[in-house]
């Protein structure tokens, strides 16, 4: 099926249906005069049903075979004026626009100025700067500023997408096009929600989930130390990364340094956090019915003891009155081990260590996996309480 322009008749063809066309300066467009626009809301029909919808009409056509300079728009969706998939839109979009122009073809989101629901200036300001933000780096989308057509005018509030040349019908580049749009929602969510850090943490960890330096993993939970926070019960802050625990000798050597050391932040008692690897091993060989643990499992557990232990010791010598912040109690500090993977284990590996590490009194276990998940978590949760507020109509 072709489309093609009649601009003696003020008309566009499509298949066997007469189309009328309206110029560039109509209000609803702000478009050069070389684009014929069609719409939903005012076209008549000739040689076809007067209840044909026109998106079902252009659905199929072939994209190679649709002419330049040729404006299609879905106006009104959200009053339901048009069919599946346009109500897949998300607000504050109201139009639809396919468009031809130079042999390349684009798929238009806009919005009327009247839009009452969106009345607030500030509120679809931040809106669009939000999106320019999470659309900057695709080169085949553009928001306001440089756009490929110079059909628009700044003031317009729009997202500009170039479908690419593989793709063969309308139908086809709106199902692309939505699809695009649903990513870009659930980025501007985490934009709007203040989850962005979460994403590109949770991204880098999997990511790095096999990285065996233990500097790298003390590095990036120094640059979000909230994470270790979640360790605790109690409310927890940081008081001091690769924190001396005591241990110096008379001629300055053998100190001995924590990982990270947090306190309560109501009662300022210390906690210490010792760091392994996510591919530290945890268990070790079989042992009749069971396993042995893993000398870097029992190492690293002797190890806090022994820091516990140099703490307290020195605690005097170590406290700092003069410091408000980096005061603290030794209040029979808690331990954590952050270590190793239990999805490297099978059942009954699983079984051995969650008997050892439920044995222990005075050092919490966990590892790497339960950590991110408990990261991942807290974002469902946040989402979840924030879905009253909602980009979908």
């Amino acid at each position: 099926m072709k489309i093609l322009i009649d601009t003696k008749e003020n008309q566009v063809k499509i298949g066997s249906a007469q189309i009328k066309y309206t110029y560039s300066n109509n209000h609803l467009f702000l478009h050069t005069r070389d684009i014929y626009c069609i719409s939903n809301d005012e076209y008549e029909l000739s040689n076809t049903k007067s209840d044909s919808c026109l998106y079902q009409l252009i659905k199929d056509v072939k994209i190679e075979e649709i002419p330049n300079n040729l404006s299609i728009s879905f106006l009104n969706i959200k009053n339901n004026k048009t069919e599946q998939p346009m109500e897949r839109v998300m607000m504050p979009f109201q139009v639809v626009e396919f468009m031809k122009h130079n042999d390349n073809f684009y798929v238009i989101f806009s919005r009327f100025l009247d839009d009452y629901e969106w009345e607030s200036n500030w509120t679809i300001n931040y809106y669009f700067e939000r999106l320019e933000e999470v659309t900057k780096d695709n080169s085949e989308i553009w928001v306001k500023g440089e756009h490929p057509t110079s059909t628009y005018t700044e003031e317009e509030k729009w997202l500009f997408m170039r479908i690419d040349n593989s793709i063969l019908d309308i139908k086809s580049s709106l199902d692309v096009a939505l699809a695009k749009l649903d990513n870009i929602e659930k980025k501007l969510e985490e934009s709007f929600y203040g989850l962005s850090d979460y994403t590109k943490l949770i991204t880098k960890w999997e990511k790095c989930i096999d990285e065996k330096s233990e500097s790298f993993w003390q590095k990036l939970f120094e640059e979000y130390c909230w994470i270790l926070a979640q360790c605790f019960s109690d409310p927890n802050i940081i008081l001091q990364p690769q924190a001396y625990v005591g241990g110096i000798c008379i001629d300055g050597k053998k100190g001995n340094y924590v990982d990270f050391t947090y306190k309560n932040a109501i009662t300022n008692s210390i906690n210490l956090i010792e760091i392994k690897s996510p591919i530290t091993k945890l268990v070790g060989r079989k042992y009749r019915n069971t396993y042995m643990l893993s000398s870097e499992l029992s190492g690293a557990v002797n190890q806090l003891i022994y820091y516990k232990d140099e703490l307290q010791k020195s605690y005097y010598q170590n406290i700092d009155e003069s410091d408000n912040k980096k005061r603290y109690m030794s209040n029979n500090p808690k331990c954590i081990l952050i270590i190793g993977n239990l999805s490297k284990l099978n059942v009954d590996e699983k079984k051995c260590f969650e008997l050892f590490r439920n044995e222990l009194r005075n050092i919490i276990i966990i590892t790497f996996d339960e950590l991110l998940l408990k990261v991942k978590e807290m974002m469902r949760l946040f989402v979840k309480d924030k879905r009253d507020i909602t980009l979908y109509r």
